[in-house]
């Protein structure tokens, strides 16, 4: 795989709240995919029944931030010793307060090993580039302390055998007084017989050239085309979940191409808090597009420009979503946007490199 499209899709595999290739362009240290493989044990009925987990709480004092760049940076992990295939069809998420935002990935159980519940990140060598030997199992909206992600009757991804679940976290205490916290994950699983959808994620980010200029408003815009790896399009979406942070005031997601060429699938000005992931009421069927749009709009009152990052005052623009495609589908912006004013509002519209790959075999 070539170096581009290796960064790509290390850092377009997660929403990167706390991206392993961090504030600048350096690639992320991803891990060998050799330690994962682990017999292919098929697909077999769920064979398991800890549906439910919460993690050991933590402890912050007032103002503490523990999150990527601070020490310790705290991950958490639950191993599901899964003898068979999971097959996933909700995931509940509660948490206590002061959870910023949090990134989950299923992994092969050979990755990442020893005790479960809270670590530091960087004792064990955490990135999430270790996503490209699984896969993405949740994202925590910004500040949201409950969250679903459900997905239609009969949808699901599923978790391989022998797996693990990761997750790199961003703890801020806001109060003024020190508080515990901790965080519980409820599954909604199905049997095999009664799937009929397997689900993969696709996501798109735009990091490179993200700019939103001090005392403005802007709008920041990439178009991805997967027709050159994929021809005209042939799936559907099913659930939909942007990523960004305070200062954002609108999201859309929009058809490239085909006869439903700019129409849209998905627009939210929810804010931060909300849970700003959703079920599509009807999966959008995709039949003939060549890519999708993404468009983020923004209010910046401050002094200085926002760029992005986890920091305060930083911003993001970052969308995950799930097909029926029998491919994963990972987007990054690349160059440097072409920049305008219009009406007022700094627009920002920039290339995408796009491609699709293939779960991993296990």
């Amino acid at each position: 795989m070539a170096a581009r499209a290796l960064r790509l899709l290390v850092c377009s595999s997660l929403l990167l709240v706390a991206s392993s290739c961090g504030d600048n362009d350096a690639p992320a240290a991803v891990p060998d995919a050799g330690l994962a493989v682990v017999p292919d044990a098929g697909l077999g009925a769920v064979g398991f029944t800890e549906t439910t987990h919460t993690f050991p709480s933590v402890a912050l004092e007032p103002g503490e931030d523990r999150g990527p760049g601070s020490a310790p940076y705290p991950c958490m992990s639950w191993t599901l010793n899964n003898e068979e295939p999971i097959y996933v069809n909700s995931v509940h998420f509660i948490a206590g307060p002061a959870w910023h935002h949090s990134n989950w990935m299923y992994l092969p159980d050979t990755n990442l090993d020893g005790p479960d519940g809270v670590w530091n990140c960087e004792e064990r060598g955490f990135n999430e580039g270790y996503a490209i030997l699984g896969g993405v199992f949740f994202a925590q909206s910004t500040q949201a302390e409950e969250e679903t992600q459900q997905f239609p009757p009969g949808a699901a991804f599923v978790i391989p055998p022998h797996s693990r679940i990761v997750g790199g976290t961003h703890l801020i205490n806001f109060d003024s007084v020190p508080v515990t916290t901790d965080a519980t994950f409820e599954l909604g699983l199905i049997p095999e017989a009664e799937v009929t959808t397997l689900l993969q994620p696709l996501s798109l980010n735009y990091q490179e050239g993200f700019l939103i200029p001090a005392a403005s408003s802007a709008t920041l815009s990439t178009s991805c085309d997967l027709s050159g790896s994929t021809g005209p399009l042939d799936f559907r979406i099913h659930y939909v979940l942007p990523h960004y942070h305070q200062y954002a005031t609108n999201f859309r997601f929009e058809v490239v191409g085909g006869p439903r060429d700019g129409e849209l699938i998905f627009e939210t000005d929810a804010s931060v808090g909300d849970p700003l992931g959703a079920m599509l009421d009807v999966p959008f069927e995709l039949m003939g597009a060549t890519g999708f749009r993404m468009t983020c709009s923004y209010d910046n009152p401050e002094t200085f420009d926002l760029r992005y990052r986890n920091a305060d005052n930083g911003e993001m623009c970052v969308l995950l979503a799930y097909t029926d495609a029998p491919f994963r589908i990972y987007g990054a912006t690349e160059g440097t946007p072409t920049v305008s004013d219009v009406g007022g509002i700094s627009t920002r519209e920039a290339d995408c490199a796009a491609f699709t790959a293939q779960p991993p075999r296990r």
